[in-house]
Order: C-alpha cells, then structure tokens, then sequence
C-alpha cells in the first residue's frame, strides 16, 4: 500500500461505463479508492546526521568570524604593524632626504657650469695677459712698453670686473637655492612626486656618466698635448723638411750634372773622370740620408696631424657633452621648478581644507552649542508648559470641588469663590494660550531647523563625519518635533474642554439674586483689584531703580569703550611705528649685504652677525606694549582701591539714599547701619549680577532695554483713576 515510496502517489483510473464491464469497473474503483486513502510523507534523499553536521559546521564558522573579528589582533600582528609603521617613517625620510639631495645637486650643477664658464674666460684673459707680457719683455721701446702696460692694466682691470660680477653671480644663485620653499605640509607618497624623484634619479644618473667621459677626454687630451710638440717645433720640422728638400734637390742636380759631364767627358783625362765618380759615389749616401730625413720629419709631421686630428674630435666631442650636460642640468632645474610648484599647490590646497576643516569643526561645536542652548530653554518652557497644564486640570478640580461645596455655603462665600474660581480660569486659560503660541513658535523653528539639517545632508559636498552627526541630530529633531506636537495636542485638548466647561457654567452668575449680591460682587473686586495696584506700584518702584543702575551701568560701558578705542589707536601707532623701523632695519641690511662681494665672505658672515641686536629691555623695546585687558585691569584695580574706602552712614537699615547702594556695593559691618536686618545686603548680589550681564553680554544690553521699553509705559498708568 506504498506505491509511491518516498514520493507522492498518484493515480488515475479508466473505468468503461458498459454494463458488461462492470466487475472490472468495480475491480478497477475499489483498488483506485484504496490508492486515494494512501498518505505517503515525501522527504528529501539525504542523511539528516549529515545535514545537522554541515548547519553545525556552518554555525561554528559563523561564530568563529564573529570571534575574530571582536577581537585584537594577536601580538604579533601588532608587532609586524609597528614594524611597518617604522619602515613607512624611514621611506619618508629617505623619500624627503633623496628630494632635498636631487635639489642640492640641480642647484650644485648649476653652480658648476657657471663656475666653469667663469673659469674659461679667466683662462682666456690670462692667455692674453701672457701674451702681453711676454712682448713687454721682448721690447725695449719705452713708447711701445707704456702703450702696452696700459692695455695690460685695462685687461687686469677686466678681469677683475669679471670676477666680481661672476662672484656676485653665484652669491645670488646661492641666495636664491636658500631661499627656495622647503614646506613639509604635503605628507604621503604620490604618484607625481614618485616620478619626480625617478626622473630626477635618471638625469643624475646621466649627468655623472657625463661627467665621467668629460674627466676621461679631458685627461686624454692632456696626454695628447703632452705626448705632441708645441706649435714651434712644427714649424721648425716643417723648415728643416723644407731646407732638407732643398738640398736633396740641389745635391740631385749636381748628380745629373756630373752624370752629364762623366758621359760627355770621354776624351778627358781619367783623373778628372775619377775625381767625379768619387764625388757621386759621395754624394748618393749624403742623399738617401736625407731623403731618410725627409721621411721621418714628414712622418712626425703626419702623426702630429693625426694627433691634432684626434684633439679636434676630442673637442667636439666635449663641447657636445657639455651642450648636452647643460641641457641635462636646464632639464632637471626645470623638473625642479615643476615639482616645487606642484608642491607649492599641493600645501596650499592642504592648508586650504585644513582650515575648512577646521571651520566646519568650529561651526559644529557651535551649532552643537546653540543646540545645547535651545534643548535649555525647551527644556525650561516645556516644564513651564506642564505646569500650565497641570493649573488648568487642577482649576477644573477646584471648580468642580468648589461647585459641590457652593449648595452649602452662604450667598457671600459663594459670590466671593465664584469670582476668584473666573479669575483664577481667565488666569490658567491665558497661561495656557502663551504657552501654546510658544509651543507653535518653537515647533516653527525646529521645522526651519529640520529643513536646513535635510538641505546639509543632501549637500554632496558634505563628508561621511558629519553626516553621521547630522543624522544623529535629525533624529533627535525629529523626537523633539513629536514631543512639541503632543504637547500641543494637549494643550489645545485642555482649552477646548475650558472653553466647552466655560459654556455649560455659564449659568453660574444666576447666583446674583439681589443687589446686594452685586454690592458685594464689586467690593470684593474693588479691593483686588487694590491689591494688584500695590503690587505694581512696588514692581514700579524696583524698575525705576534698575532703571537708573541700568543707566549708570551704560555710562561706564561707554567710558570703558572709549578707553578700549583709545588704547586700540595707541597700540596701532605703535605697531606702526615699531614697523616702519623693521623695514628702514631691513633696508638698511639688504643695501649692506649687497655692497659685498664674494671674496669677503667671512667678514659678511661677521657683518650679518653685527647686525642682530640685543634688545632686552621692554621699555625701550618698540615692539612690546602693554595689552588693553592688561591696561584695563590695572584701571579697575586703581578705581578699586580708591574706591574701598566708601562707608555708608544710613541709622538703621540702608534704603535708595544709602551711598554703599549708590555704589553698587556690598554693606558691611564697618557701615553705620545695622547689618542684621540691611536691605542692601540682599539686594548687593543682584544688581552685581545684572550689572555684570549688562557689561559682559552685549546682546543682554540691547535685549534689556527692550524689556524696559515694554514695561515703562505701565509707569505713567493712572492707577487711582476709575476702574
């Protein structure tokens, strides 16, 4: 009864609706039932001890990488990062060492071709000065040797103008090499400063090859010049060959002739015929010696043009190295001038984001303190909110206490509850309503608030930090926002069930049944509202006299500003001054130091050293002043110390005429009056404090008398007319 095994069983049966079918329609339904009823469970084919083993395997991996990964490092690893951290310091290093000595050798090439320029012409000047000389020595006109001395001193004198100017030359490219920008700003390997120093690498390398076969051509052609003659010996080779080919010449003809002579003379004597093969037996050594001669002297004279041949290669070959050399050195000052520049640009736009950094660090602490701030003052007007709210539900608690307890008690109590219970909800309800409006306005600002964070955010410019501390502060605007909306829920809530409260005791004042309920109805209101006159009669009072601190508290301001200016303008004059005799100080050094040349060297190393001047003491030192703050100090100190001496005379407690008062300060037991029950005492420490706002915090003094403002005109309120 398992026909599928392991799998679902299906079936389908084909039954014939014949008559004469119907034992194998019976037959074929029966056993198709008996299928329907099997209820086989199909699993997949797998071993389940090894399925639990790899879901166990894979969990233990799992729990292994969180292991690893909330987890330090083994020690070793931080040894090996120590190691690193110290090889990426040296290759810092070498990397700034290697930079700083391709830059000393451009500027050391260069500092070698012109000295090697300069040398060349004080060469050449010398030969000419030689030359000079030694036709000087030649002659003995006295006329020619003055004209002669004169030309040799106007050489001298042009040498040494040479000289100069050549020496002033490599002070100013020292100077200049000095004065290159060596900034460090720029930390971290680049692919620009990489090539750089490859580069830079790659022309030394070419320049000290040249240098090489310049020094081996330079020798060899010294050899040359020694191994050779002088000028004057070929000329006397090129005589004597010259007089050698002559005598040959004349010694051939003198052959011939007597050739001629032996064969034209037969009829002569035998003597005579003798004497002359005698002489060309003669005459043939004397010319094949010569002919000897001739060969040799012209041979000299080819190896001397071989060798003069080779010189002139030599030559070439050094002015070329040299052109090249110069090209080389003009190739890698150029390299120089790009990486400096480079560098330059680099520093500049590090110290560019590094001050923005530093201004956006300064404007987040910032916002992070004026949201700081505000969470305070929500803070304070939340409480004050609450406590509104808590008015409100404990006034409907009175009413509702005071409605039960108004069938039991007499007509006057009840008149006289009746009206403090309107009084006291016209009082809540307009508590709640400011309240409200606070609440509305603050929930406006965080919106603005909430709208700025979201445009910052969306702001591509802004880095990963600060979004992080951007959505941080969202979230709490956005609690801070759902906290405001309760709350203004609430309170709307609560007016509206006064007002709803308000309507439905409305019938409440149907308990002025005569008039003598209304007689008592307004006496009662006649003397509360007595007691709220005196109650801002002696607000007024007190404002008056914070009124006139606050005067006096702005006369001293303005006399300290005016302090503070005048010290100001003094400082700039010094500064001024101070300035001006930096700069005449400059001066007068760079035209001293130019005057220099360079065969004096120590003593402008000891002239530069002269001109650093000691300069100690601070009161005659220009460029020390005294700081304002340190200034104004030294004045509150003074007006301090004449001021303790002031003792007030008052007989028994001190009052708006006590002269401790006047002076905003303390009374103490040296005073006349009586300590014990001193108003002033009381009193002292709030108007030090306001007086300290009022002088420190220019936003209080500007707030301050705005608040005045609006509480003068209660002053000139005619509190006895007719209510």
């Amino acid at each position: 009864d398992s026909l599928g095994g392991n799998s679902v069983t299906l079936m389908i049966a084909c039954v014939s609706p014949a008559d004469y079918n119907q034992d194998e329609t019976m037959s074929t339904l029966r056993y198709a039932d008996r299928v329907k009823r099997i209820k086989n469970k199909p699993v997949v084919n797998q071993d389940p001890i090894t399925a639990e083993m790899c879901r166990l395997k894979k969990q233990n991996e799992e729990l292994r990488l969180k292991i690893i990964h909330n987890t330090d490092c083994p020690p070793s690893h931080k040894f090996l990062q120590v190691e690193l951290e110290e090889a990426r310091n040296k290759l810092k290093q070498f990397n700034d060492a290697l930079t700083e000595t391709l830059w000393s050798n451009a500027k050391m090439y260069e500092k070698a071709i012109m000295a090697e320029q300069f040398d060349e012409n004080i060469k050449g000047k010398l030969e000419e000065l030689s030359k000079l000389l030694a036709v000087i020595n030649e002659t003995h006109d006295n006329k020619s040797n003055s004209e002669l001395l004169s030309e040799l001193s106007s050489k001298i004198k042009q040498v040494q103008i040479e000289y100069t100017k050549a020496g002033k030359e490599l002070l100013k490219h020292e100077v200049q090499s000095e004065r290159e920008p060596n900034d460090d700003n720029y930390e971290g390997p680049s692919p620009t400063k990489q090539e750089y120093i490859l580069s830079q690498a790659k022309i030394n390398k070419e320049i000290l090859t040249l240098n090489q076969n310049l020094m081996w051509k330079e020798e060899l052609i010294a050899t040359y010049y020694e191994n050779s003659d002088s000028k004057v010996d070929i000329q006397n080779v090129s005589l004597i060959v010259e007089d050698l080919k002559k005598q040959i010449a004349e010694l051939q003809q003198e052959k011939e002739e007597l050739l001629v002579q032996l064969s034209s003379s037969s009829s002569a004597s035998s003597k005579i015929a003798e004497q002359r093969r005698k002489r060309l037996q003669d005459l043939e050594p004397k010319v094949a010696a010569l002919m000897k001669k001739v060969s040799e002297q012209e041979r000299i004279i080819k190896m001397k043009a071989n060798s003069e041949e080779k010189i002139k290669n030599l030559k070439n070959d050094i002015m070329s190295m040299k052109k090249m050399k110069v090209r080389l050195i003009q190739q890698m000052k150029m390299g120089n001038d790009k990486f400096q520049s480079w560098k330059a640009a680099k520093n500049k736009e590090m110290l560019a984001l590094k001050n923005q950094n530093i201004r956006n660090q300064n404007e987040l602490k910032k916002m992070e303190q004026m949201h700081t701030r505000q969470q305070i003052v929500l803070k304070r007007k939340l409480e004050a909110a609450a406590a509104a709210n808590k008015r409100l539900v404990a006034t409907l608690e009175r009413q509702k206490i005071a409605k039960s307890k108004r069938l039991k008690g007499t007509a006057t109590n009840l008149i006289k509850e009746k009206i403090n219970e309107e009084l006291e909800m016209m009082e809540s309800t307009n508590q709640a309503q400011k309240s409200l409006e606070n609440l509305m306005q603050e929930r406006a600002e965080l919106m603005k608030e909430f709208s700025d964070l979201k445009a910052r955010l969306d702001n591509p410019f802004t880095t990963e930090e600060e979004k992080l501390k951007l959505n941080d502060g969202k979230k709490q605007l956005t609690d801070e926002l759902a906290l405001r909306n309760t709350e203004i829920a609430d309170l709307q809530q609560k007016l509206i069930d006064i007002v709803h409260a308000g309507d439905l005791n409305s019938t409440d004042c149907d308990i002025l049944h005569s008039l003598e309920d209304a007689k008592v109805a307004v006496s009662y209101l006649y003397s509360l509202l007595n007691e709220k006159i005196k109650d801002n009669i002696s607000k007024d009072h007190i404002l008056s006299d914070l009124w006139e601190q606050y005067n006096d508290s702005q006369k001293e301001v303005e006399s300290i500003k005016n302090q503070l200016e005048e010290m100001r303008n003094n400082s700039r004059n010094t500064t001024r001054k101070s300035d001006k005799h930096t700069d005449v100080k400059n001066k007068s050094r760079k035209d001293d130091r130019s005057q220099f040349e360079v065969a004096d060297e120590e003593s402008l190393r000891a002239f530069d050293d002269s001109l650093e001047v000691d300069c100690d003491n601070l009161d005659n030192d220009p460029d020390w002043t005294k700081t304002p703050h340190y200034k104004k100090l030294q004045s509150l100190k003074n007006k301090r110390n004449l001021q303790n001496n002031i003792r007030c005379s008052c007989p028994v407690k001190c009052d708006r005429k006590c002269v401790c008062k006047k002076g905003r300060k303390f009374c103490i037991e040296n005073c006349s009056c009586d300590f014990s029950i001193c108003i002033n005492k009381e009193k002292a420490s709030l108007d030090k404090e306001e007086m300290n706002d009022s002088t420190s915090n220019k936003r209080n003094s500007q707030a301050f008398p705005d608040l005045l403002g609006d509480i003068q005109p209660k002053r000139k309120k005619n509190y006895f007319q007719d209510p």
